[in-house]
């Protein structure tokens, strides 16, 4: 158990560090308004991720491990409709994505750029149907396979840009984001191809999805809750803000993604034990003492960012970067709280009804967008990166809550 886990973070570690180094090293030797076009990058990519699922993944990550056995013909039907979806959708996502590059071009960089944000549908339609198959192969517990087209494609990737970037500069940089995700679904469609059976398609059953739909809003919400913060700050405020938003948004991403690499396969074994009460809860234990070790030295290490930081903006160049320190304290400070809740917010999520989760996740986002606004009206855009720690702050309160009030309901539940 734990070999598999020591793995997959040494590919985590090994990305996010790649990915935090180049996005500073690029940082630092642009202006932030340059920087600011790898910022939206990032939005339409989450755009496209995001909007274009519907719930077929879920139930797969739910399901698929019992569909294998006796259920192939379902199986497939859902990994094909899953993709073909996936495609639909982006198309019809492509026009409001267009209008939002239009307004960032006119509004924020002074009508310049829009060639190369336009560029950004491409890529983010390709990371759309990387990012299925990257589900897609987890619900099979193939988390190597996963972490290749998602984390390795990934790593290789920036290796690839930064390269460019230090040869050709920002330009460069972009293209090869760009046209990277295109590259790494020829090589992973392979990898669920066995799987897929377009005979099986028929376009009267396309709305079908309706049914699934609690699922797909429940992306959405996810959505709301953790990205569209970055969205929200690329509309209401400067591109000089926006910049420092992002990294520090990006020092949030690089602590939860860690978390997540090492926690969610452990707490998705609890998926083979629910029907044994024992099990089920021996395991858990034994995923929350190694929780509690790692809040310890979370804390250790926010502690650390708060003596620092200063000294560390100021020393390496990043003082053009408006808040920054303040927004990087931020920052730690909710990977702390998410790590804190990690492993019950994790159960819940696997154990608990879509619509259940889908008013958690309602109720955080608004109460996270109305700080985000207040500060902006208020002016106070020193506080700006408060409204994610807050966004962590009640859903720590909230799956403590479910977890400890419905744990011994999850025995032997069944899933969609």
């Amino acid at each position: 158990m734990l070999k598999q886990c020591i793995f997959f973070i040494f590919l985590q570690f090994l990305n996010l560090f790649v990915g935090l180094f180049t996005s500073l090293y690029i940082a630092v030797n642009v202006e932030p308004e340059i920087y600011s076009l790898l910022v939206i990058y990032i939005i339409v990519n989450g755009l496209y991720m995001t909007f274009t699922a519907v719930g077929y993944e879920t139930i797969l990550i739910r399901n698929a491990l019992n569909w294998q056995k006796n259920k192939l013909t379902k199986l497939k039907s859902f990994i094909t409709y899953a993709i073909v979806t996936r495609v639909f959708l982006s198309i019809l996502l492509t026009m409001p994505v267009v209008v939002y590059l239009f307004y960032i071009s006119e509004n924020k960089l002074n009508s310049n750029r829009l060639e190369i944000l336009l560029l950004f549908v491409i890529s983010g339609s390709f990371s759309s149907l990387n990012n299925s198959i990257g589900l897609i192969l987890k619900s099979f517990n193939r988390y190597i396979s996963s972490f290749c087209v998602i984390v390795l494609g990934s790593l290789i990737t920036k290796l690839i840009a930064f390269a460019a970037f230090s040869s050709m500069g920002f330009i460069s940089f972009i293209m090869v984001m760009v046209l990277s995700p295109m590259v790494i679904f020829i090589f992973s469609y392979g990898l669920i191809s066995k799987h897929i059976d377009y005979s099986m398609y028929r376009a009267r059953y396309f709305w079908k999805f309706k049914r699934y739909m609690p699922f797909g809003l429940l992306g959405y919400a996810k959505y709301f809750v953790g990205q569209s913060d970055r969205f929200i700050v690329s509309l209401l405020l400067t591109t000089e803000l926006l910049a420092s938003y992002s990294l520090a948004k990006q020092v949030q991403e690089v602590g939860k993604a860690f978390i997540e690499g090492f926690f969610d396969p452990l707490c998705q074994k609890a998926i083979a034990y629910k029907t044994q009460r024992d099990k089920f809860f021996s395991h858990i234990n034994k995923v929350k003492k190694i929780n509690y070790v790692m809040i310890l030295l979370g804390f250790v290490i926010c502690s650390l960012i708060i003596l620092y930081i200063e000294n560390v903006v100021t020393a390496y160049g990043f003082d053009k970067y408006q808040y920054l320190d303040t927004f990087v304290i931020f920052a730690a400070f909710s990977s702390l709280f998410y790590l804190c809740y990690k492993v019950e917010g994790t159960l819940v999520s696997l154990f608990e009804s879509p619509n259940q989760l889908l008013k958690i996740d309602m109720f955080t986002w608004a109460l996270s967008m109305s700080t985000l606004y207040a500060v902006h009206i208020l002016h106070a855009d020193y506080w700006l990166f408060s409204s994610r720690v807050l966004v962590e702050l009640i859903l720590l309160n909230v799956f403590f809550i479910v977890w400890n009030k419905k744990k011994s309901q999850y025995i032997g539940q069944c899933s969609l």
